[in-house]
């Protein structure tokens, strides 16, 4: 029986070991929980090993019951133990996240977590950590310079962090359809009765839900509500591991979740078939009618440019100053606007030729330029990659194109080669773009 329980032992310590080997990032978790035999809410199971580390149960929530409405608070005292251990792991060269949680009880409408001032400046001032502070219906991630940013504007009071479900009826009508009886949530930041709008940069946010049967987690959306009442489209995604929608933002409102799937006739067979649904529920590359994608089709420089003006979450108001670009055409304000920004140039005689087709170089050259605006983390080019046909590769866009395969944007074919001259056709592109939405959450 010893010898059993000794195997047990050093069998289940040799799997959190494993997994603290493998884990890149030390995290460390605070948890505020109801009573267990109320709680409806569940870890998931990715952060159930980060559990058996660090954690301190502190006391249960206040909770009105006519309201729906359950307050949390965390002070420093609460999490003296995980930043001294955050310090330490600092120390020695590690990356620390540090997660507050909030268990809450099914029916819950609002949730209010109270920080501490003095807990915040410890943060910022202590250590380099970010912060997850989950309320159990949506999560906010902040950088240790939004967590500084966020003590500088809360000037000397406790913040209060807000997610409160709101009715439907809110809504605007052109997405009530698509929404359904998903979840509404007004989301936002307070220091007393002032809300907080300046964070230093983006913060991550997942708004927590689950999918109901038969639902394609490619087309989960999310809208943000604007002050004008308008619905615009989140460029984020859905983690089935976490459950939760996931995106990057530098302002907080509210935000409904909804499901928008598009299926086109002629892409059951293509290989990016998973790729083009989703960037078509985004409404970044929608059909050509008929119920058709045109998955074969080139991808055109106009094209090209209206979808990463979209992605870049720009409006644009002036149209393109090129002879060949007519000012009635859907994309010509957005070349105006990449042209005005640097992201393209014209070719020659102050023309465009935006109907042109887009080669496999130009794409790189373009996009290279486009994620740099975005100021995403970027990676210079590798010189350990070894194209078969690198001299085929124009001059001008040889370290983009080493640089797209750095990132993981764009790939080589089976034999290693680039093919800088091939047409970029419209499922390609498809799934270049799912691949610039992931890396530019990742580099968040």
């Amino acid at each position: 029986m010893k010898t059993r329980k000794l195997t047990t032992f050093l069998s289940t310590f040799l799997v959190l070991a494993i997994l603290f080997t493998i884990e890149p990032v030390s995290v460390f978790v605070l948890v505020k929980e109801v009573e267990a035999e109320q709680s409806g809410y569940v870890l998931n199971p990715a952060d159930e090993y980060l559990l058996a580390s660090d954690t301190t149960d502190v006391r249960g929530p206040e909770t009105d019951k006519n309201t729906g409405e359950e307050l949390f608070r965390f002070n420093c005292a609460d999490a003296q133990k995980l930043m001294d251990q955050a310090k330490t792991d600092e120390k020695a060269g590690k990356e620390v996240l540090i997660k507050m949680k909030a268990g809450v009880l099914s029916g819950t409408k609002k949730v209010v977590i109270q920080l501490e001032n003095a807990l915040l400046k410890k943060l910022s001032d202590e250590t380099n950590a970010r912060l997850r502070i989950d309320t159990g219906l949506a999560a906010i991630e902040l950088s240790n310079s939004a967590l500084d940013s966020l003590y500088s504007a809360a000037k000397g009071k406790d913040i209060g962090v807000n997610v409160e479900q709101k009715i439907d009826s809110d809504l605007p009508a052109e997405i009530k359809d698509i929404v359904g009886d998903r979840p509404v949530y007004d989301i936002s930041i307070a220091a007393g009765d002032i809300k907080i709008s300046d964070f230093g940069g983006a913060l991550r946010l997942s708004v927590h839900y689950t999918l109901n049967k038969g639902e394609d987690p490619d087309a989960i959306v999310l809208y943000y509500l604007n002050k004008n009442s308008n619905a615009v489209q989140v460029m984020g995604r859905y983690n089935q591991l976490t459950q939760s929608v996931e995106f990057n933002t530098t302002r907080l409102s509210g935000y409904a979740v909804g499901y928008r799937y598009i299926g086109f006739s002629d892409i059951k067979s293509n290989p990016d078939k998973d790729d083009i649904e989703f960037a078509a529920a985004r409404e970044i590359l929608c059909g050509i009618g008929n119920g058709k994608f045109g998955p074969d089709k080139a991808l055109t420089r106009g094209m090209l440019l209206a979808v990463l003006v979209k992605l870049a979450n720009v409006e644009p108001a002036r149209a393109a100053g090129f002879d060949d670009v007519s000012p009635e055409k859907y994309y010509s304000q957005y070349i105006g606007w990449a042209a005005a920004n640097g992201l393209v140039t014209g070719v020659g005689n102050n023309r465009f030729r935006p109907d042109k087709a887009v080669t496999r170089e130009e794409l790189a050259a373009i996009l290279n330029k486009f994620i740099k605006y975005l100021n995403l983390n970027y990676r210079a080019e590798d010189t350990k990659i070894k194209l078969r046909d690198i001299e085929s590769i124009s001059f001008w866009a040889k370290d983009a194109a080493k640089n797209m395969l750095t990132m993981g944007i764009m790939q080589t074919d089976p034999e290693n080669s680039f093919s800088p001259d091939k047409i970029v056709t419209r499922a390609e592109f498809a799934a270049i773009l799912r691949k610039i939405i992931d890396f530019r959450l990742e580099s968040n």
